[in-house]
């Protein structure tokens, strides 16, 4: 994309930027690793949230997807996606609108309590496949590995249910985030592994007739140097990466493909720093710690004409306010900035970054639509976009 005077006249407010080079290379990537291994690929879409961006993932050969809302199920669905793990333990007030989306795909469902079987094997009108939620040390939700009468008696009940079979079990080792490197991501992938084996290994002994183990989380996903155990993996965040997987060595520079581009209203010599429109509500608060601990929210990068150039660790998005963003930069890089500037920023955390906003700008030249992340969560079912997006990436 040639970032000519007329593209940056119409950026007013902060706009997400997407690499389409980039995001392409990354789905085939993942995609190849798990083909590779000959294990089952089934993506987090709750990164991108696109349609869009969810044909890339087509064209790499990918027929089922994760996502963590019924909202963002239907979403897919509609979109001519007919294999979906919802996985987010069932919300139970949500069982009519389940019934009315499985006219339209399969939703596989997640559960990790008796109470939402129940309730499943009560209300739901269509056969559901269910996975049992399994807690290997990131403490979110899920029953602990090591309770294993717990899943056994969780499983028998969910095959007692007419209408629902039990699949297997899905965890996400999301404390895999806090690795201080991708050896450590390594060495926690494949300890998720072996527990998952053995709780899998339980229930086989135990009388269930089959169980799939389904991992999520994009670093393990990304530097595991086996799969074996394993029958699917769902990343997600590996589609954008971000800046907290490149502290841990889990992606490089050329992998980063999301950035925020934001207006910059207010320059301040005196201090080195300017400040722009792009705050927690553009951003949201994500960080990592950078000099002398102190908070980094992003860091800019270069817009070249054919897309992300380098990351600028000297320009850093250090403070953040609901609506203004203060960055820190060198004086020579201040005498040069001018009111008016549109700088791009690559956010501490792509996925919550991406979620404020309901479309992409791309570096081919187009604008692509995303779900509305927040109608998705409003008492109404989010709009889908007037029209289908035919961006050429």
């Amino acid at each position: 994309m040639k970032h000519d005077p007329d593209f940056l006249k119409s950026i007013h407010f902060p706009v997400p930027l997407i690499d389409s080079i980039r995001v392409s290379r990354n789905i085939r990537m993942m995609a190849a690793r798990a083909e590779k291994a000959g294990i089952f690929f089934r993506p987090h879409f709750k990164t991108h949230q696109s349609a869009a961006i969810a044909g890339l993932f087509r064209k790499a050969g990918v027929t089922g997807i994760t996502v963590s809302s019924v909202a963002m199920a239907r979403y897919f669905a509609e979109n001519n996606w007919t294999d979906i793990t919802l996985a987010f333990p069932f919300n139970i007030r949500e069982l009519d609108e389940l019934n009315r989306l499985d006219k339209l795909a399969d939703i596989h469902l997640l559960a990790d309590h008796p109470d939402t079987v129940n309730a499943l094997a009560d209300g739901v009108t269509k056969p559901h496949n269910v996975f049992i939620k399994i807690d290997t040390g990131y403490h979110r939700s899920g029953i602990l590995w090591e309770q294993k009468d717990a899943i056994l008696a969780l499983a028998r009940r969910i095959e007692s249910a007419g209408l629902l079979t039990f699949t297997g079990i899905l965890t996400h080792a999301g404390h895999s985030y806090h690795s201080s490197g991708p050896e450590e991501a390594a060495v926690l992938f494949r300890e998720t592994i072996g527990k998952m084996n053995n709780v899998r290994d339980f229930l086989l002994h135990s009388g269930i007739s089959s169980c799939k183990i389904s991992l999520g989380n994009t670093p393990g996903c990304s530097v595991a140097d086996s799969f074996d155990g394993v029958d699917e993996i769902r990343p997600g965040n590996f589609v954008f990466y971000d800046l907290m997987q490149l502290s841990m060595g889990i992606c490089g520079e050329n992998d980063l493909a999301l950035a925020l581009l934001c207006p910059v209203c207010g320059i301040y010599p005196h201090r080195n720093e300017v400040v722009i429109l792009g705050g927690a509500v553009h951003f949201s608060k994500e960080q990592l710690r950078g000099k002398e601990q102190k908070p980094v929210f992003a860091y800019a990068i270069e817009l070249t004409e054919t897309g992300f150039g380098s990351l600028n660790r000297e320009i850093c998005l250090t403070g953040l306010s609901q609506e203004h963003g203060i960055v820190q930069m060198p004086a020579k890089q201040i005498q040069k900035t001018r009111i008016g500037d549109v700088l791009a920023f690559v956010p501490a955390h792509s996925c919550l970054t991406a979620d404020l906003y309901a479309a992409y700008l791309t570096t081919a030249g187009g604008k692509i639509s995303r779900i509305n992340s927040v109608s998705a969560r409003s008492v109404q079912s989010p709009a889908l976009p007037e029209n289908n997006d035919s961006v050429s990436f």
